[in-house]
């Protein structure tokens, strides 16, 4: 795209009626003036335009959300004109701070000007950070001309994946019930045995009753059960996050949703992760390419669902009877609390992620009491 400054060109032309009328060197002079630094003005542009570049460096070839990455812009002209102006915009700067337009400079003929930045990728998706606009303008102002300089290779930024082992095996709840532990899940309403207390053992499995006629403390054992899948339902209602309006709340969720898939499936489970988007998605994570299509997935589809989350439990709950039932979400509904309620009532093992900074505690506690292992996304993932 070229913009000519029309002023410029208009004193050009009346110089050169005023020299055609009146005749005279010094009119002669003042139109060969104005004509040659038209001409100058398109050979430098025209030299703009052939011989500038951009380009990015980028120091890894994955890349995560929430890692801070290191990234050189190269800029070249390699003509033989300086250029008094240049002008780069792009998405790399808007991501660096929204009132950011762009990199000025100038360059002489046959330099290179490097500039580094650090920028940390907040949300999944495809960027075309290496996609740039350069405006040019030469020495006189007529001329301004912009190139659009395009990077076939866009950027993927997946979820992050937080490694789960510590938060997790740290919690008290999930120590006390633990619904993934070498392959087995223990009935924690089916007692096996009581057997003597011993060190290590925890203080909420001992039985207060049989341990005061005894006169020693005796702690439940309970029944263990072979479970061979475990059963994700993700909550991707578009509504779930009107009022997120930087998207960080869905972004948590869906990293979250990555890190226990990644956690169970090293486990050696087989997960069926069921997502309630606008197209309901299932995938079934049995080994990595399977879990890359998971990644794959959350890059390229943000929350559109319009299915509610406790109708889209109640469609899954007949499959996942037998299983460990993992639910994923940031919205606490009263709906939801009754799903879960029906569902605790057949016996259902359930494990609800959700996030602590946007319910009411009051659902908390209630869900507690039904049993429900509970899991606070942002104490897990240290999330501010």
């Amino acid at each position: 795209m070229m913009a000519i400054n029309y002023k410029f060109l208009i004193i050009a032309i009346l110089s050169y009626i005023y020299a055609y009328l009146q005749g005279g060197l010094l009119a002669y002079s003042i139109f060969y003036i104005f004509l040659f630094m038209i001409v100058i003005a398109i050979i430098s542009t025209l030299s703009y335009y052939l011989f500038t570049d951009v380009n990015l460096e980028l120091n890894n070839n994955v890349f995560y959300c929430g890692n801070n990455e290191k990234v050189s812009l190269n800029v070249y002209n390699k003509g033989m004109f300086n250029i008094p102006y240049i002008m780069i915009r792009g998405e790399l700067f808007s991501m660096l701070d929204s009132r950011y337009e762009g990199e000025a400079m100038s360059l002489r003929f046959f330099q290179n000007l490097n500039y580094e930045y650090h920028i940390t990728f907040r949300k999944r998706g495809i960027y075309n950070i290496n996609d740039f606009k350069v405006n040019t303008s030469d020495l006189f102002n007529f001329i301004n001309i912009e190139k659009k300089i395009k990077n076939r290779n866009s950027i993927k930024v997946y979820p992050r994946i937080y490694d789960l082992d510590e938060s997790i095996s740290s919690s008290n709840e999930f120590s006390e019930n633990p619904f993934l532990n070498k392959g087995f899940l223990e009935d924690i309403y089916s007692v096996k045995e009581m057997r003597e207390y011993r060190d290590g053992d925890s203080l909420k499995r001992i039985n207060w009753k049989v341990s005061a006629k005894l006169n020693k403390l005796f702690v439940k054992s309970y029944e263990v059960l072979s479970y061979q899948e475990v059963i994700i339902l993700l909550d991707m209602n578009k509504d779930v996050y009107e009022i997120d309006k930087d998207g960080l709340y869905e972004e948590s969720l869906i990293d979250m949703c990555v890190s226990i898939v990644n956690y169970i499936s090293n486990k050696g489970f087989r997960v069926k992760l069921h997502i309630n988007s606008k197209m309901e998605k299932f995938i079934e994570v049995n080994n990595k390419d399977d879990f890359n299509k998971v990644m794959e997935f959350f890059v390229e589809n943000k929350s559109d669902g319009v299915k509610s989350y406790d109708t889209f439990i109640k469609t899954k709950a007949r499959e996942s009877r037998g299983n460990t039932m993992i639910l994923i979400t940031s919205n606490i509904t009263e709906s939801l609390l009754k799903s879960i309620e029906g569902l605790k009532g057949d016996g259902q093992n359930i494990a609800l992620f959700y996030l602590g900074k946007v319910e009411r505690k009051d659902r908390i506690e209630y869900l507690s009491k039904l049993g429900v292992i509970l899991f606070d996304i942002c104490s897990l993932a240290k999330w501010d």
